[in-house]
């Protein structure tokens, strides 16, 4: 029995000579887990984590298994013993020389490499890994090859001089540095050498970009340990910061921002610092000092003509402008973002510009526009991988096709858009994604499927105390809890979502909030005074979605208490503010308050009949059920 290759006397040419005998071999394969557990045991406790550790590195070797479990003292629990590495020092010795310069590189590689990886590494472009694999130092897998064991592996790394290790770390950087921006960086920070900070910014950007924020911030943290210079630290804390915002983890991105802004170097690392605090004040609902921050970001701009910084300033001053509902102000921020990122030829600059026009034209109520833009912004996306960008956007799409009676697609666009964020852990684009599913699957009476992404919304705004999303979440919640009869849980939410909006502000969601205040509210003074509010509000202009949900929910009111003239003042509202660009949705909230309202005052007419059945079939190919509720029961009175 033998686990030695050199001189096996069974070789090619001893069996050619027995070849009418019968021979038999057998080759032992690994230790099965539990045996290699039981041998375990005769050294250590078997459950104790050394043990287990021992067992998982000898991987089924025998040999490997009682040498890591006889020299436990001697060794740590990541140091191969010294008995292993004669045995792998042996092999090495009988190698030719190219041979072992090959296994050498290899072991800096790590467990598994390709055969064009080696020829680089020793400047052998016709080598053949051959020789190794016939003394079992290591196997094919597939198109590249692997250590017939880790052990093995780590005690040829170990075996290598200091300065040699380093040099060959240097050679394996080099050949990824174009293909495998994170394995140069790690190769860089191997051989130590001054350059694997910036690597590591690169390759993090990378893992940014590809939406790896979990990944891309570990190599951020690493790159922020090496940094040498302020330059190179300032732009790493910055990356950190945009990882730790798209992970949810506002504060800890907005500190990192501020530690960057400190060490930033005059100029475009400035202005991005200052760029990177707006973010995430916007996030948090800090609007006024996210404002001044890109105040201070336009001035080093301006100072150093950073046009595409610019154009950039001017889409998340835009972003700003939509939340506080300033409609002019938010399309010409957009507008002029565009027109700069055209002018620099920036792709990545249009199609932030494109789903900026696309918020502007939502914020003003041109829902086909906004459909529109956001659709080019996301084929813009596509056509050059800016995947951060089209998650962003995504949602919105399904926001603006729910105004064009495109429910159903609106659906597929939210589920499309959460099932994306959740992938990359973009928990922001999660929330307003499970908002429009929220409230899409409560206009078609899918209450449960509606609940159960309200409630996802709504923990993920608490997580990132987006204050204004945790007022809509739960102003969509109460609209449900009112269908399904739950008013003291509807009160309950439309509570939270009233002090919210008190608190942060209302042009966002402020008068959809008081018409469900109103709805919920048992006084009829305080009614009143909650929709006069809510319609003064509209008067002066908000967020354009307000106007849809407070004709919504109005309508429905009003003709709740008989008050048909309500009902005209709420459908002539919502008919002006969508008189520009008329859509769907409206047109049809619209015509069914009126029918309905002209049907109880008496008009049984044939005309009307005809209106409330065209409405029940436009109703019904959208899969709007709770609204056809008291159409189908005008037509059963015939």
């Amino acid at each position: 029995m033998t686990s030695r290759i050199e001189g096996d006397p069974l070789d090619h040419g001893w069996k050619l000579q027995t070849a009418s005998t019968s021979l038999s071999t057998i080759d032992l394969k690994a230790l099965r887990q539990a045996d290699a557990m039981a041998m375990a045991a005769d050294y250590f406790d078997a459950s104790a984590r050394f043990a287990r550790q021992c067992v998982e590195r000898a991987d089924g070797n025998p040999l490997f298994l009682e040498q890591l479990l006889s020299n436990a003292e001697e060794a740590g629990e990541d140091q191969v013993p010294g008995s292993i590495h004669s045995i792998v020092q042996a092999r090495l010795d009988s190698l030719q020389a190219v041979d072992k310069r090959a296994i050498q590189a290899a072991s800096v590689l790590g467990q598994r490499f390709a055969l064009d990886d080696i020829r680089y590494m020793i400047g052998e472009p016709e080598y053949s890994c051959a020789g190794l694999v016939e003394r079992y130092l290591i196997k094919p897998e597939g198109n590249a090859y692997l250590f017939s064991h880790a052990l093995v592996q780590e005690a040829v790394y170990e075996s290598l001089l200091r300065a040699r290790r380093a040099e060959l770390h240097s050679a394996a950087a080099r050949w990824y540095a174009g293909s495998e921006p994170e394995l140069s960086a790690i190769h860089l920070d191997r051989a130590g050498d001054p350059a694997a900070a910036a690597a590591y910014l690169e390759a993090a950007k990378v893992r940014a970009n590809d939406l790896h924020y979990e990944s891309g911030l570990k190599l951020a943290n690493r790159g922020i340990k090496l940094a040498k210079t302020n330059e190179i630290q300032s732009e790493l804390m910055l990356v950190r910061g945009e990882m730790l915002r798209n992970l949810g983890q506002i504060e800890d991105s907005i500190s990192a921002c501020r530690g960057a802004l400190e060490i930033a170097q005059p100029g475009p690392g400035m202005c991005n610092a200052w760029l990177g605090l707006a973010q995430g004040l916007r996030i948090a609902d800090n609007q006024s000092e996210a404002l001044e921050a890109l105040d201070s970001a336009q001035a080093v701009a301006n100072e150093y003509g950073l046009k595409p910084e610019l154009s950039r300033i001017h889409y998340m001053r835009g972003n700003l402008f939509f939340m506080t509902g300033d409609i002019e102000g938010c399309l010409g921020e957009h507008e002029k973002s565009l027109t700069l990122a055209e002018e620099t030829g920036s792709a990545e600059g249009m199609a932030l510009a494109l789903g900026g026009l696309g918020d502007a034209y939502y914020l003003r109520g041109h829902m086909r526009s906004a459909c529109d833009q956001f659709q080019a912004c996301i084929k813009l996306c596509q056509e050059h991988g800016f995947g951060q960008i089209e998650v962003s956007n995504r949602n919105m799409v399904g926001w603006s096709r729910m105004h064009l009676m495109e429910f159903s697609e609106a659906i597929d666009d939210a589920l499309a858009s959460i099932e994306m964020a959740r992938k990359v852990g973009h928990q922001r684009a999660e929330m307003i994604g499970a908002d429009l599913a929220g409230i899409v699957e409560l206009e078609r009476g899918n209450f449960v499927a509606a609940r159960k992404h309200l409630e996802s919304g709504l923990e993920l705004a608490r997580i990132l105390k987006a204050s204004s999303f945790i007022a809509q979440a739960n102003f969509i919640l109460a609209r449900l809890d009112i269908a399904e009869g739950k008013t003291q849980a509807a009160q309950k939410s439309i509570e939270e979502a009233l002090n919210i909006v008190r608190e942060v502000g209302l042009a966002f969601i402020g008068p959809a909030v008081l018409i469900v205040s109103a709805v919920l509210s048992e006084d009829d003074g305080q009614r009143s005074a909650f929709i006069k509010e809510a319609e003064l509000l509209l008067e002066n202009g908000c967020v354009s979605h307000n106007y849809f949900h407070f004709a919504r929910v109005a309508i429905d009111l009003s003709l709740q208490s008989g008050d048909w003239a309500a009902v005209e003042r709420h459908a002539s509202r919502m008919e002006a503010y969508t008189a520009e660009q008329t859509l769907e949705w409206s047109d049809f909230m619209i015509a069914r308050g009126r029918a309905l309202a002209a049907w109880e005052e008496g008009d049984r007419s044939e005309n009307s009949t005809r209106q409330i059945r065209q409405l029940l079939s436009t109703g019904e190919q959208a899969g709007l059920a709770p609204l056809l509720t008291a159409l189908e029961a005008t037509v059963a009175v015939q």
